[in-house]
């Protein structure tokens, strides 16, 4: 039992001087005929080696978990140990920030104090009530996202992107929605983590590309000039050989849009050799082609000799940070190179007028964000084609 106070302590010390490490404590209470030491053996499969178990008293054993990803992996794990163990578990206390107690005993005594509300059914109870309800949340997302695209919930969202010396719209940004039946429209940013994390990133990639390149000629057929679409696909479909050949048999599906899709890709690609070849194969289709959120990384000008892009998105950080002098110099850099390099400069995140303005009076050449519009749904991409402007 002091080898792990020693562990626990350490474990608060080390949540405390790094922010971004996330610790957690356990307190697994067992049925009355249930000896720690004989559940022990059972126990520990069920957690990483680096994480701790040991036995805290007669009928309850300790877990402490450091480094993990989200705050709903102390839940997973929680739910394996009694999903494994039935009838043995008879309840489990969970502290997710044992670096906001003052010491390891004030730690121990609001686990023991969730475990106990927990009673003998099996239950799990949160210290913190708020991060206990986030777990859940997140496990039941993950859960519903296996049936999103199965169900068809999810939808793809355009934001339009405009010529600022002109003041039309030139294309559109393609960007996945997820129709939820429980919780509304949702945005990436509340799911494709998940995706990630359970190898789905691809497939919604893959169905975001399908709608755009399907839109394509449907509004060009529409419009005198000519309407582009973007999409942004993860690294891993230009990095894995299997991935890029996949890649190209879906874009191979839609030929005739081809010439007017833009692929924006991540500067990571970019660091790897494999990902340029990739690029440079797909460049063969007479695809476009945007290095995406260029300008915050110290690495970003040394991508621009790697591949010729079509045009350059600059970060939506860069934007929003314009009155700045260091930023405003880096945009003018920015711009003066693509320029040289004959390369297009799309400015993302444009809010204000005072930013628009700056950025044509600079010779920026394209804009998107929440002043011109937000993303809309296809039927509202549809009427904004032909809408004339005084941007």
């Amino acid at each position: 039992m002091e080898i792990f106070l020693h562990r626990l302590r350490q474990a608060q010390a080390r949540a405390r001087r790094h922010k971004q490490i996330r610790v957690a404590f356990l307190m697994v209470g067992l049925k009355n005929k249930v000896k720690s030491k004989q559940i022990l053996p059972n126990f520990q499969p069920l957690i990483r080696c680096e994480d701790t178990l040991s036995e805290m008293e007669k009928n309850v054993v300790g877990v402490i978990l450091e480094d993990f990803t989200h705050l709903s992996d102390p839940l997973r794990v929680a739910q394996r140990l009694r999903e494994t163990n039935p009838d043995a578990v008879a309840g489990i206390g969970v502290v997710t920030s044992p670096q906001d107690y003052e010491n390891a005993e004030e730690l121990i005594k609001a686990c023991r104090e969730a475990m106990t509300r927990a009673g003998d059914s099996g239950e799990i109870c949160y210290a913190d009530e708020e991060a206990g309800s986030e777990s859940y949340a997140r496990l039941k997302l993950e859960a519903d996202l296996d049936n999103a695209l199965k169900n068809r919930e999810l939808t793809t969202y355009y934001q339009p992107i405009f010529n600022l010396k002109h003041g039309t719209l030139t294309g559109f940004e393609a960007l996945v929605r997820w129709n939820h039946p429980e919780r509304g429209l949702l945005l990436p940013g509340a799911f494709l983590d998940i995706a990630e994390a359970q190898g789905q990133l691809l497939k919604i990639d893959e169905f975001v590309l399908q709608q755009a390149l399907t839109q394509i000629p449907i509004w060009n057929a529409q419009c005198e000039r000519s309407i582009y679409v973007c999409a942004n696909l993860a690294s891993d479909h230009f990095l894995k050989e299997d991935h890029l050949t996949h890649l190209i048999k879906t874009l191979n599906t839609h030929p005739y849009s081809l010439n007017l899709l833009r692929i924006d890709v991540s500067e990571q690609v970019l660091f790897e050799k494999d990902g340029i070849e990739s690029l440079k194969t797909l460049d063969m289709l007479d695809i476009g082609f945007n290095l995406d959120d260029f300008g915050v990384d110290s690495e970003s000008f040394h991508c621009l000799g790697s591949f010729a892009f079509n045009s350059l998105k600059i970060d939506r950080a860069l934007i929003q940070q314009m009155e700045d002098e260091v930023n405003a110099e880096l945009i003018v850099a920015v711009l003066r190179i693509a320029k040289r390099m004959g390369m297009k400069t799309i400015a993302e995140g444009v809010v204000t007028h005072a930013q628009l303005e700056e950025l044509r009076n600079l010779g920026c050449t394209e804009a998107q964000g929440f002043l011109f519009s937000e993303a809309v749904s296809v039927e509202e991409a549809g009427e904004l084609i032909n809408t004339e402007y005084r941007w």
